[in-house]
């Protein structure tokens, strides 16, 4: 996929996982299309990020720098996402994300206690973290199709973005197969964005809070 495409890839489900979460917090989900819509953002952002990881290169290195930038965006994110939902549980997407790239960074040690550590990720991470293990599962086959795309990889992919199912209410998660695949073949001009994802997400999460805490108050 050109780097532009990605780029815009990201950028749109950014405006659409604001959005989201607007009608979710600030609509009371009344906005059918918008909620319908939703459901693309997570497996978008997870296919982006496996993408990202899956560049060849300094692999150990580029899993080591996401893991840090998760955990304290996570942390950041954590006060408003628990404050807007009135519990500490589930946390928030970026917890699953940090999950995952722990499970790749153990798996890939290639020794016993590597693999176990990966397991423990896994088993903890899918219990805390936003959609839970069918979030992991889903970023985990988004990663290794981005590795090799093959055909049963892809059929793996599309199985795995079938268990977030019962977490949405839908199927629309699904539409985000169609949309990246055909997003492969197109080649788009947009800004990377780097670090965009990693204050939008805490940001925007306050941002509802305080909007939230406003019309309380009024």
């Amino acid at each position: 996929m050109a780097d532009g495409t990605l780029n815009a890839l990201k950028w749109g489900a950014l405006v659409l996982m604001i959005l989201d979460h607007a009608n979710k917090w600030l609509w009371h989900g009344q906005v059918a299309w918008v909620f319908a819509l939703g459901r693309l953002v997570a497996p978008t952002f997870f296919f982006i990020l496996a993408y990202n990881l899956s560049r060849p290169g300094d692999a150990k290195g580029r899993l080591q720098r996401t893991a840090v930038r998760l955990a304290a965006a996570a942390a950041v994110a954590s006060v408003p996402f628990a404050a807007l939902n009135g519990s500490r549980w589930p946390g928030n997407v970026l917890w699953l994300l940090f999950a995952g790239v722990l499970v790749l960074m153990g798996w890939r040690a290639g020794t016993w206690w590597g693999r176990a550590f990966a397991l423990l990720a896994f088993v903890v991470g899918g219990a805390w973290g936003e959609y839970f293990w069918p979030g992991l599962l889903t970023f985990l086959a988004a990663f290794g199709y981005c590795r090799r795309p093959t055909a049963w990889r892809l059929a793996l992919l599309a199985l795995a973005t079938a268990t977030l199912t019962p977490i949405n209410g839908g199927w629309w998660a699904m539409a985000s197969i169609p949309l990246i695949l055909g997003a492969a073949q197109l080649r788009v001009t947009a800004p990377r964005g780097q670090w965009v994802f990693y204050v939008a997400y805490p940001g925007h999460l306050a941002c509802l809070w305080a909007v939230l805490n406003a019309g309380t108050a009024s």
